[in-house]
């Protein structure tokens, strides 16, 4: 029988201080990867997660499946930038107060303009970390001047 996770997951799961057998539910499921219930039912119909179909009808995780998905979607954010960033030369990642001292605008004039589409969309770094594409803070600055 095969592992049922990789090394890297239980290395990871372990600096989390998440126990690898440890069981969720569908709402601490949402709570620990920080989304909505829908989203999670959202991810389990389409595949995307792990979970377990229990007589009852619950679906629960195991503390492995979740630190699997978050590890997934911080490679494909990873991915994602490293793509954007060698179609657009020398871009690089602004951290928040970078851009706040870039626009002049606070943190959470920047995270109701981005809420309402009208700032780009900030870049996942890691589990707690974001950026913005330094290109996309410019053409946004550019945009407000004309």
């Amino acid at each position: 029988m095969g592992e049922l996770f990789s090394q890297e997951v239980a290395q990871l799961a372990d600096a989390m201080g998440v126990a690898l057998y440890q069981r969720f539910s569908m709402q601490e499921a949402a709570l620990f990867l920080r989304c909505s219930v829908e989203s999670i039912e959202q991810l389990t119909k389409k595949g995307s997660i792990g979970y377990l179909a229990m007589p009852n009808s619950d679906i629960i995780f195991f503390g492995y499946q979740l630190v699997e998905h978050l590890r997934g979607s911080i490679q494909s954010a990873k991915s994602t930038v490293t793509a954007q960033s060698n179609d657009q030369g020398d871009d690089r990642i602004l951290r928040t107060k970078d851009v706040q001292r870039l626009t002049g605008i606070s943190r959470s004039t920047i995270w109701r303009l981005e809420k309402s589409g009208q700032f780009p969309r900030r870049v996942a770094l890691g589990l707690s970390s974001i950026g913005w594409l330094k290109s996309d803070v410019l053409e946004w600055l550019e945009k407000r001047k004309s």
